[in-house]
């Protein structure tokens, strides 16, 4: 069922990508406090899509990105946690990435949109890439 919502990649070599850079979840904190409503489900789900991209490209190391939404801090940290509890038990192939709480918030408002949901460009995109090349060790 995971494959009806995720792009089929083709590439002649999966098995060569060494790096997938992973971000979603800013949209799961737009319902406040209610969203994302169930712990178990929400990591349960976000670890099938890390198993997921793991069997598509086996030699690659997963970063998943931690989303920050602005007036949503308690929620972004709450799936903070939750994207650490998902990747803990894939530690073999996945990892922390960048933190939007970090960059994106602290610059804002130039760093993203008017509602602190996308980054503006090319400021808040060149803080992205900066915030991804320290999180990937470069």
């Amino acid at each position: 069922m995971i494959d009806f919502y995720l792009p089929q990649v083709v590439l002649a070599d999966p098995g060569a990508v060494s790096h997938v850079l992973l971000n979603w979840g800013a949209n799961d904190m737009e319902q406040g406090a209610a969203a994302p409503a169930n712990e178990a489900n929400w990591t349960a789900q976000y670890a099938s899509v890390l198993d997921y991209v793991h069997t598509r490209f086996p030699n690659a190391r997963l970063y998943a990105a931690y989303p920050w939404r602005g007036g949503y801090d308690t929620e972004a940290a709450r799936l903070h946690t939750w994207i650490d509890n998902a990747i803990s038990t894939r530690s073999g192939f996945a990892s922390g990435g960048m933190d939007e709480a970090v960059w994106m918030k602290n610059d804002a408002p130039a760093s993203c949109d008017a509602n602190c949901v996308h980054y503006t460009n090319p400021f808040g995109a060149t803080l992205c890439a900066s915030a991804w090349r320290t999180a990937l060790g470069f």
